[in-house]
């Protein structure tokens, strides 16, 4: 499991521990569903999904779980913007009535208790007081998927959350809520592996597989691609990966923005150089502007594959 409550990326060790894992689950029959695309945008057809039942730890077969939607429940406080958690904070978060100002690990921590909320069925109420709990405590870090579990399982002695804490957990369900900026670093070109993605790109989709849950996965394959996408892809270094969402599913949106706003809160941690999803793009060299309008090199703007309302995109960062 990729350790989450240190500040710096995953080390070569782990990385290399996870590749050799990883690989061996990405290429098993069935354990993955692997959808690629044309240049013109349109998919090929997926693979065969997982075995129902299959309790494979990266089962990627994208069984949709029920989102975050408003109930008449009692929460503590007043509907108003808190104060910053941290001075300088780094990231935003649109709460639909104000921006409040939130620090990387509470965007880490905010995004790891729903996706692992949304993972397992678990209420979204009790993900939304481990929020408030994290908040009060001392020296604070980035939690784990199974640390996030025993936080919402907790038993509190007042089980009403802040009504700030819980409109931020609806808040990851609507585009573009949250924003980060993220520092420059340098980290080491990597080779690609024989799974067709890096070890960086390996780590990352271990990383989010394991707190949000599967989904079908494509833009790669064993040995590598070198057509289908634009010129000098990060898909054909092994840097990307497509992450899909079906438009036959209402809630798509929801389920794509809420993964998205992960990515966005571990793009320092993992290295994440670009997503795109929905119309909108982030990057780690313009992390400063947000999330902005994405048009494909193209010009199109009719498609739906190449203007990303079907899948996110996500590359890590080349190195040098």
């Amino acid at each position: 499991m990729v350790g989450m409550s240190k500040h710096r990326p995953p080390g070569q060790a782990a990385n290399r521990f996870l590749g050799v894992g990883l690989a061996a689950i990405l290429l098993a029959a069935g354990a993955v569903t692997v959808q690629a695309t044309r240049s013109d945008g349109s998919a090929t057809q997926a693979a065969p999904a997982a075995p129902a039942g299959s309790n494979s730890l990266l089962d990627m077969s994208g069984r949709d779980r029920p989102i975050a939607t408003r109930s008449a429940v009692r929460t503590k406080g007043p509907r108003v913007v808190p104060a910053p958690t941290t001075k300088d904070a780094e990231c935003r978060l649109d709460l639909g009535y104000g921006v409040w100002e939130i620090d990387m690990t509470a965007a880490r921590t905010l995004t790891m208790l729903t996706a692992v909320a949304y993972r397992d069925g678990r209420n979204y109420v009790r993900a939304a007081r481990a929020f408030d709990r994290s908040l009060q405590k001392e020296g604070r870090v980035p939690l784990r998927p199974d640390q996030a579990v025993e936080e919402i399982k907790r038993k509190r002695k007042d089980p009403a959350p802040r009504t700030t804490s819980l409109d931020a957990v609806y808040a990851l369900f609507r585009p573009h809520a949250l924003t980060c900026v993220t520092p420059q670093r340098y980290m080491p070109a990597q080779p690609m592996t024989t799974t067709g993605l890096t070890m960086r790109s390996l780590a990352l989709i271990r990383g989010w597989a394991e707190a949000y849950g599967g989904r079908p996965i494509g833009g790669f394959a064993p040995g590598g691609v070198s057509s289908g996408h634009i010129e000098n892809s990060a898909h054909y270094d092994g840097r990307a990966v497509d992450i899909f969402f079906s438009l036959d599913d209402p809630d798509n949106k929801a389920r794509g923005w809420l993964l998205a706003h992960w990515l966005v809160a571990n793009a320092d941690y993992y290295q994440i150089a670009t997503l795109i999803f929905d119309d909108q793009v982030w990057s780690n060299t313009n992390s400063h502007l947000g999330w902005h309008p994405y048009v494909h090199p193209s010009g199109n703007t009719t498609n739906v594959t190449l203007r990303h309302l079907d899948h996110i995109h996500v590359d890590v960062v080349r190195g040098s």
